[in-house]
Formats: structure tokens, sequence, C-alpha cells
């Protein structure tokens, strides 16, 4: 139906020829399928001149007051029953720790509490929860106490799952697990689960196996080039298949078919 991106869409922003070959390279099916994304710290370079190129290259037509800012966008949108939220987590000078400043943090809380749809996507560039760390624990706890079931995020090139954090930061490992058609699904999960998909690029990231945090993950490896997950939800059930390229053939990572149930 449409394709969420979690930044970086290039490289280097500044850099027109960069946006010409993302743009030109991928035409037929950037023309069939809308794209909705984030904000990566590629895409909105942290001095003067690259602040707004993102604007330059996309269509926004956001909700104001306080949905741009001078590095990247925050919004939301509905399609179905599924309220989906887009962050900017690369807010400010933020390029490795993730940062939401008071204001879209104050929109974010309303938007989750006004929602009346079944299911609710967060997406980002810069995670909250990495293989290393919980990096803003007021922004997980707001995901836990709002009803976030997902977590999108971007920046690190792994493959991560994280089990469902609740709102006191805590890991519910025993959680619930009900098999459908040999498919897991976390059965009302206390607490959103946190996804990184590795990398739709050609740039893959080892994962330090000293300072990951494994209390805090289901899952956690090293992310392949050409990575991407297809999420399916129908009615009560969330489906999310992650895969990859692997010489032209399209492969499941390793426990990359699992979902989610709302009884």
């Amino acid at each position: 139906s449409f394709i969420l991106h979690g930044g970086d869409v290039v490289q280097t922003s500044q850099y027109l020829h960069q946006w010409q070959m993302m743009l030109n390279g991928n035409e037929d099916y950037l023309a069939q399928y809308p794209v909705m994304f984030a904000t990566g710290n590629h895409d909105a370079s942290n001095d003067t001149a690259g602040k707004y190129e993102i604007y330059k290259h996309m269509t926004f037509e956001l909700p104001e007051p306080n949905s741009k800012k001078s590095y990247g966008t925050y919004y939301s949108f509905d399609y179905g029953d599924v309220h989906f939220v887009c962050l900017d987590t690369c807010y400010g000078d933020a390029i490795r720790t993730p940062n939401v400043d008071s204001e879209q943090k104050a929109w974010l809380q309303e938007d989750l509490k006004n929602t009346t749809k079944k299911w609710k996507i967060v997406m980002m560039h810069v995670p909250v929860v990495s293989y290393k760390n919980i990096n803003s624990s007021s922004i997980t706890r707001l995901f836990a106490e709002n009803g976030v079931d997902l977590v999108l995020q971007g920046d690190e090139h792994v493959y991560l799952r994280s089990y469902p954090i609740n709102d006191r930061n805590k890991p519910v490992a025993d959680s619930t697990i009900k098999t459908v058609d040999g498919v897991d699904y976390y059965v009302n999960p206390t607490g959103a689960i946190y996804i990184q998909a590795a990398t739709a690029g050609d740039s893959e990231t080892k994962v330090n196996a000293t300072t990951v945090k494994p209390e805090n993950l289901a899952i956690s490896g090293n992310g392949r080039q050409s990575s991407w997950a297809n999420i399916s939800i129908k009615g009560n059930m969330l489906t999310m298949r992650t895969c990859y390229y692997n010489n032209g053939n399209v492969q499941t990572y390793a426990d990359g078919l699992w979902g989610i149930i709302k009884e």
C-alpha cells in the first residue's frame, strides 16, 4: 500500500546529484507507492548549509505549527485502523543520541492520547532502543503508557527486535506467545516492541557482542545489505517479516517472521 522509510535517504544532503541518483534510480517504484519517511542525520546535515535540504527535494503537506524543524519533521497520519507517527530524533545537534525536544514531546503525547485507532506504530531514525541500551527512557515510557505497539528505527544498520518494553522501562521476556500457521505472535504485549531492520543500502554493521544488552532484546545480529520489512495488519493481527536479498533471492532473517495479536 505504501512505503515507510526510516531516514538517510541520501549520504550527503547538500549534494544535488545524490538526490537525483536516488530519485531517478527508483522512479518506477516511487511513482507507484506513496513514501512516508523520517529524517535521518545524513538527510539534513548539522551545518547551516544543509539544514533545509530535505524540504528542497521532498514535498511535505504537514499540519502547523511545530511540525517542521530546521533539521527535519514530525507528523502523524492514519491508514485504515492504524495510527502512524513519525518523529524527528535528529533534532538539534543529535547524531548518535536520540533527541526529542519539549515541543515535539508535548505534541507526541497529545497525538497518541487522542487517536482512536486500534494500532499505533511509530517511526524514527536515531533509535531510542538499540542493541546497546535504552537511549531515551522518557520516550519509551511515554510509548508504553499510550499503547504504542511497534516502533520502527534506523541509523545503526543492525538487525534487532526487542522484547515488549513496559512503562517501567523493563523488558517483558515472558509475554504470552500464540502460534498461528507457524508464526509466533505476542498476545496483548504490555509495552511497545522496537525494531531495526538493518539497511536498504550496502553499508553493513557488525554487532559488537561485548556491548549487547541481551536482557532487552529478543533478537540481535549483524545487518545485511538490501534489507527491509513487510508489515501486514488484518483485524487484530499484525504480522511482520524481515527480509534481505541474497544473490538475487529474497531470504527471511532467522526469527524474522513474527507478529502481535490483540485479543
